[in-house]
């Protein structure tokens, strides 16, 4: 797509063409830092076994490892409370570009250790750096992005970090630890030299009052020859009525439809990281050599990194066409087969099975394993919270699941271990079914309006208002300012 190419929208009575390549450039840069984080969540897969045979001067056992993996996203959780503060005092852009110096001295540290707790302290930073990432890199893109390539740009992020764990996994297996965190290291370096030639968001500018620098922003974003002030009033109006509405934590969800907004993230987030997709990641090199799989363990982690990546953006084509539920519950149901065939393969292989035959069941059952995840269910005056409680979940649960993988295998085998994730996983398949609403299509209040009971269902049309009897239909134009 070149630069000329633009999008047409229609304000105040005339047609304004904002061009797309500013904002794709934008929303690429930043993206930079997802791949980074990538690199952050993968780098313990291919440095695992060499860090076991001593590879950085020192070996270690499985316990340390465990940690060295579990360390990543306690950072991250450590982080999520102080990214609120920062992305709003200091900004969007300068947030993610002091990112930059845990990310570099976190793997300066992985890179010459003289204890493990040097590695864990690496590990830790880069988790810090890489979760920050994970809240201010989606926020940047949606507020710099026009609502018509909004989706689009903001899949970016995390097609970019399966790009991370690919590029991870495969670089893994050819160079050391030492030179994979070399390699890695050299990521927020590309990023900072980038990002640094990026507007900060608009939405920043008008929140802190600077309107004038709000508009040379979006200058920069849309191109010359695009009349602003629609988008600049539309945008101002947003930003006042977030600060009228602004709830506190405790009136945030007092409402039914609030509630069950956090409980719909809230479940999907734990069956997510309860299924086990975490250990797979941290763990996939580990866990082909316990395997024996003929495939060497280094080239099998690289097909699941392929496939994680094809996965993600088939994903993102298909996901406003077929829906959020079905996508999420084909999700759950093939990451619980997978994990029933992986423990399935140990467990034969524990009791003294000949599974020389089956050696291309992990690969097959890894490589089908899906990630997916879902958003849209919280209005903007209580989204900030929500999001805030979601991501301080989901790294918990991340931290929680990575470092007992290593515990459980102990205590009841790997076998009864996948056996475990792959119940959980059925049990999301269930909680999709009944708990989770279909969001396509539907603006965020309608959503909302479904949750809290206000809409009920009608024979001529899916949802009437429960007060008014109106049809959502009639109603829909007033919502399209929450898309």
């Amino acid at each position: 797509m070149d630069d000329a190419k633009s999008s047409t929208s229609i304000a105040q009575g005339k047609t304004t063409n904002a061009r797309n390549f500013p904002q794709y450039l934008a929303a690429f840069t930043v993206s930079i830092g997802a791949f980074g984080q990538g690199t952050v969540l993968a780098w313990s897969s291919p440095a695992g076994l060499p860090l076991m045979d001593g590879a950085m001067g020192f070996p270690v056992d499985s316990e340390q490892l465990s940690w060295t993996g579990a360390l990543m996203p306690l950072g991250a959780v450590v982080v999520m409370a102080p990214m609120g503060w920062a992305i709003d005092r200091l900004g969007r852009k300068n947030t993610m570009l002091l990112l930059v110096v845990p990310f570099l001295i976190g793997w300066a540290l992985i890179m010459w250790p003289t204890s493990v707790g040097m590695l864990y302290a690496g590990r830790f930073l880069t988790g810090m750096a890489g979760g920050a990432f994970s809240v201010s890199g989606p926020v940047y893109t949606a507020e710099v992005a026009q609502k018509e390539i909004r989706g689009l740009l903001g899949s970016f992020y995390q097609v970019l970090l399966t790009f991370g764990v690919l590029f991870t996994f495969a670089v893994g297996s050819v160079l050391s630890p030492f030179w994979l965190s070399a390699v890695c290291a050299a990521v927020p370096v590309l990023f900072a030299v980038t990002f640094v030639f990026m507007p900060e968001t608009p939405v920043y500018f008008l929140r802190n009052d600077q309107g004038e620098n709000a508009r040379q922003s979006l200058r920069w974003l849309r191109g010359p020859a695009v009349d602003l002030e629609p988008e600049l009033q539309e945008l101002q109006l947003a930003v006042d009525e977030e600060r009228k509405n602004q709830a506190s934590l405790r009136d945030a969800f007092k409402t039914l439809g609030a509630r069950k907004g956090l409980l719909v993230s809230a479940g999907l987030l734990i069956f997510q990281q309860l299924s086990g997709v975490n250990s797979a990641t941290f763990y996939t090199t580990v866990i082909f050599k316990d395997a024996g799989s003929k495939m060497a363990p280094t080239q099998a982690t690289i097909i699941i990194g392929a496939v994680q990546v094809v996965t993600t953006i088939v994903s993102c084509l298909v996901v406003d066409r077929l829906g959020r539920r079905i996508l999420l519950l084909t999700s759950d149901l093939v990451m619980s087969l997978c994990m029933f065939a992986l423990g399935t393969f140990f467990y034969l292989q524990h009791v003294g099975h000949d599974t020389s035959a089956l050696t291309w069941l992990p690969v097959t059952s890894m490589v089908l394993y899906p990630w997916l995840m879902m958003g849209e269910l919280f209005l903007p005056n209580i989204k900030g919270i929500a999001s805030s409680i979601s991501c301080l979940l989901n790294w918990t649960l991340a931290f929680l699941v990575t470092k007992f993988f290593a515990n459980l295998v102990a205590a009841f085998g790997t076998y009864t271990t996948f056996w475990i994730f792959a119940v959980l996983s059925a049990f999301g398949v269930l909680f999709v079914y009944f708990v989770v609403p279909e969001t396509k299509g539907k603006p965020v209040d309608l959503i909302f309006r479904e949750m809290n009971g206000d809409l009920v269902a009608s024979p001529d049309f899916p949802l009437k208002d429960r007060d008014t009897g109106l049809s959502v239909q009639g109603m829909r134009g007033a919502s399209a300012v929450y898309m």
